[in-house]
């Protein structure tokens, strides 16, 4: 059988050369696909040095120790990279890698998967009416789940009720973020799109090249579900403020000056503080004057912007006093200085006194680095826009189609340029192929007895120590959080489906996260608006034990009463390519499903194939 690697340099004939597979059975694996690697070594002669370069000689220069192309191989072809490795001599060591070991976008995050993206009007409006959709209607939507990330004694978050996607009680919009008059920050809402976890997948085959086919699109359980990505999916952006404080000690000049009333001269004191505002916005002020006045005087309190008197109080004082002025006003700036003048025959000594105090806030949300030390004044910038690529958790394609595969136990099987997802064993097996050829004589043939096999699944840890329940599956049938065994085949899923509570009194009975991190596949079950609310379903079909009756134990059932079979055997290179590792094959009077293999090339058409099965019942 004819074996060649196909390069941009040419086409190099590996008929010859002799090479091992290793290869095992994704079904009874926790990943998806098994990397095929072909070392083997060749020599360099005429052919090879006009194909590739003179990787025997010294002088020679960059020449290429990684090539992509084709192989062929088994009568199939399949993408490969090519590594030189090295040479002792003409014998040249390399190796290919080939075959699905995994798709080509497996190592892509889920944030670069071509995902919606988008402009709207109004998020808040917008989000009300997407809640009032279920999938396939929309990718994506915005039930309400509470968290306990953002504390309400954090100055930030003194608003917050902890909702995401936080509806009005009449349901006309989602609650805003807002300032009021005084320039005092309420953040009310986090709105957060979450898409729908078969959208995900779609995305990500077809990104690869696939359309996505199977079980898989119509499975009930996942059709109102929901992907929570525990990132941060809004913007926290500033608002200019500014706190100052001037003191009685902090003067900017002193004069002397005639007091006609007095008929003498009276030590006059000014005060001077400037703020530059570089940026275009309303700006709110509010603070006081407060000066103590020894003797007859006349006080000014004056507010200048760009040089220009916008609030001023005048005031002839005739004894002792003290006078506290307050002020509130609201300007436009627009590249601006902001002045506060005061001016009179003042008490200035021993005991200090605030004479100037103000704060400034911004009306808009300016990103500004004049902000006083500790002071949180961040608003949440929930934009106009729907950008999936920040609403999915942080891991790759290859991640994420893998905890669905354990999670749900899908089967993948990749035909043309057809991903075909399908439950495993939910099915009448078909298609067994005929093995007994490749039988040998019983002292060649090893069996190891499985009746005491089990199964344990199980859910990773949760946050303040939440468990979901595990299931224990053995002959003796299956149990709650059972405990498994050093033989147990354990399978721990990295996700769950948030329960539905009632955070607070007066709150709202909805998804309670229960792991805040941005890499756990975190889901919601919503399916719409009920009662003009967008509160989540309480739902245990993706918990055990009902997901281990719908999606488990049919599979496990069939794998639990066997054999394991550990054979050698012969087998024409040709004929054997009929067979894959995925094939139920029927050899010694039972169906097998294959749990690894090992070809090793002994001759130009003969593998010797090291082969373990488990016959299923």
């Amino acid at each position: 059988m004819e074996t060649k690697f196909i390069s941009e340099f040419g086409e190099q004939d590996l008929s010859k050369v002799k090479y091992s597979i290793q290869e095992s059975n994704p079904r009874v694996a926790d990943t998806m696909f098994t990397k095929f690697t072909l070392p083997y070594e060749c020599y360099a002669d005429e052919k090879y040095i006009k194909m590739f370069g003179d990787y025997t000689s010294y002088e020679s220069n960059n020449l290429k120790n990684k090539i992509t192309g084709l192989l062929q191989i088994e009568n199939k072809i399949h993408d490969a990279t090519k590594y030189i490795q090295g040479n002792v001599g003409k014998k040249m060591t390399e190796q290919i890698d080939y075959g699905f070991e995994e798709l080509p976008n497996f190592d892509k995050k889920l944030s670069e998967l071509p995902l919606d993206s988008f402009d709207v009007p109004d998020i808040h409006i917008y989000a009300k009416e997407i809640a009032a959709k279920t999938w396939p209607e929309t990718n994506f939507n915005f039930p309400r789940i509470y968290t306990k990330k953002y504390p309400a004694s954090q100055e930030m978050w003194s608003s917050f009720d902890g909702y995401y996607n936080h509806l009005k009680p009449d349901g006309s919009e989602m609650f805003r973020n807002e300032t009021d008059s005084q320039g005092n920050i309420f953040n009310r809402n986090i709105i957060h799109p979450m898409p729908h976890p078969i959208y995900v997948l779609i995305k990500g085959f077809e990104d690869a090249g696939f359309e996505l086919e199977g079980d898989i699109l119509t499975d009930p359980v996942l059709q109102k579900k929901w992907i929570f990505s525990g990132t941060e999916y809004f913007s926290k952006i500033n608002q200019f403020s500014n706190l100052q404080v001037v003191s009685s000690n902090e003067y900017v000049s002193s004069d002397w000056r005639y007091n006609v009333v007095l008929n003498t001269q009276q030590l006059f004191l000014t005060y001077e503080k400037t703020d530059n505002l570089p940026f275009q916005d309303k700006v709110y002020v509010n603070g006081k004057f407060s000066v103590k006045i020894n003797s007859t005087t006349q006080v000014k309190f004056i507010i200048q912007l760009n040089g220009v008197e916008i609030w001023s109080y005048q005031e002839t004082v005739y004894q002792y006093s003290e006078i506290t002025k307050p002020f509130s006003l609201e300007i436009n700036v627009n590249n601006s200085n902001l002045k506060f003048y005061v001016e009179g025959s003042l008490v200035s000594l021993d005991s200090a006194y605030e004479v100037i105090s103000y704060e400034l806030k911004s009306n808009s949300i300016i990103n500004s680095t004049d902000q006083t030390e500790g002071y949180d004044n961040s608003m949440v910038d929930n934009k106009n826009k729907i950008d999936l690529k920040k609403a999915v958790p942080d891991m790759t394609f290859g991640e994420y189609f893998n905890r669905f595969k354990n999670w749900f136990n899908y089967d993948l099987d990749i035909i043309d340029k057809r991903a075909i997802m399908n439950k495993l064993a939910t099915k009448e097996i078909s298609n067994v192929k005929d093995f007994t050829k490749y039988e040998v004589s019983e002292d060649q043939l090893k069996r190891n007895f499985l009746n005491k096999r089990s199964f344990l699944l199980k859910f990773s840890e949760l946050d303040d120590d939440a468990k979901k329940d595990s299931i224990y599956f053995d002959i003796d049938g299956q149990k709650i959080n059972g405990e498994g065994n050093e033989e147990t085949i354990e399978t721990e899923i990295d996700g769950y489906v948030m329960p539905v509570k009632l955070p607070k009194e007066n709150g709202y009975n909805t998804a309670f996260v229960l792991k805040d991190s941005s890499t756990t596949l975190a889901l919601v079950d919503y399916d719409g608006l009920k009662n003009g609310q967008n509160n989540a379903n309480s739902v245990s079909d993706c918990d055990f034990p009902d997901l281990f009756e719908t999606h488990h134990k049919p599979w496990l059932k069939l794998r639990l009463n066997g054999q394991e079979f550990i054979w050698p055997t012969y087998a024409n290179i040709e004929q054997f390519s009929n067979y894959g590792i995925k094939d139920f094959i029927y050899a010694y009077n039972n169906v097998h499903i294959i749990q690894s293999w090992t070809k090793n090339k002994i001759s130009d058409n003969i593998y010797q194939v090291e082969m373990t099965t488990e016959t299923i019942s």
